[in-house]
């Protein structure tokens, strides 16, 4: 009878460990729920800090990397919802192109001042219309990228809601943040780009954009390095990206 007892107990305990060692995952969203979650994140926002950078490369046919354009480049940007947008972008300089500079976009209402300036000293300006949707058409991939995100309503060639192809390729972390791979391209552009999106909050952590240049491939990459919000509702600004 001991021996049938501890037969017993022994199964039990087997059967347990086995439900234990086969629950399933959680399962993984679909890569329509990341992308509807992304865009309702940044619909949520009413004041967004952030600073990054951009830097673009060269990459050849065996693999191979240098710098390409401007190398890289540092951004800050501080907007408040409807209409209030300044962003800053600098170059230190670069092999291919020594020369400094930086611009920044001021914008508010339905206008917005455009300067730049280099080092040997010249300064350009202009004022453009449109507003805070004159970041879509300032630059090229960063400036595009987070008028897209922060701004869906203005046209931009980066706006989530116009990803083509959109794939949900896996998990990846992107500076200890907890990303979703995403892939597609975006209307408009033959490129493929990738986007890795936080798991917790919905917004970008970086993103890659592919640029066929014969057998090679120019590739632009613009990294968030801290992000702060405050969304609708709330009376403080967040770090949801960085410290």
């Amino acid at each position: 009878m001991r021996c049938i007892g501890r037969c017993v107990l022994m199964g039990t305990a087997l059967v347990s460990w086995m439900s234990v060692q086969v629950a399933p995952e959680p399962s993984r969203p679909t890569i329509e729920g990341v992308l509807a979650s992304a865009e309702a994140a940044y619909a949520s926002i009413d004041t967004f800090t952030a600073t990054g950078w951009v830097e673009s490369e060269m990459v050849e046919a065996d693999g191979r990397t240098r710098p390409y354009l401007f190398g890289r480049r540092e951004f800050d940007v501080f907007f408040v919802r409807p209409d209030t947008l300044m962003l800053m972008m600098v170059h230190p300089g670069s092999e291919d192109f020594h020369t400094p500079w930086a611009w920044m976009l001021n914008a508010q209402g339905g206008q917005a001042t455009y300067t730049a300036s280099t080092n040997p000293p010249e300064m350009k300006s202009a004022t453009l219309e449109g507003g805070v949707g004159a970041a879509a058409a300032v630059g090229s991939h960063g400036p595009a990228l987070i008028a897209g995100l922060l701004l869906p309503e203005v046209v931009s060639r980066f706006r989530l809601r116009d990803l083509g192809e959109p794939a949900l390729v896996g998990k990846e972390s992107v500076r200890d943040v907890a990303c979703w791979k995403v892939t597609g391209k975006f209307a408009g552009l033959p490129h493929a780009v990738t986007l890795w999106i936080a798991q917790s909050t919905g917004l970008v952590c970086q993103s890659t954009l592919d640029l066929p240049d014969g057998a090679a491939l120019r590739r632009a990459t613009i990294g968030f390095e801290s992000v702060r919000v405050r969304t609708v509702g709330e009376t403080a600004m967040r770090s949801v990206i960085g410290g």
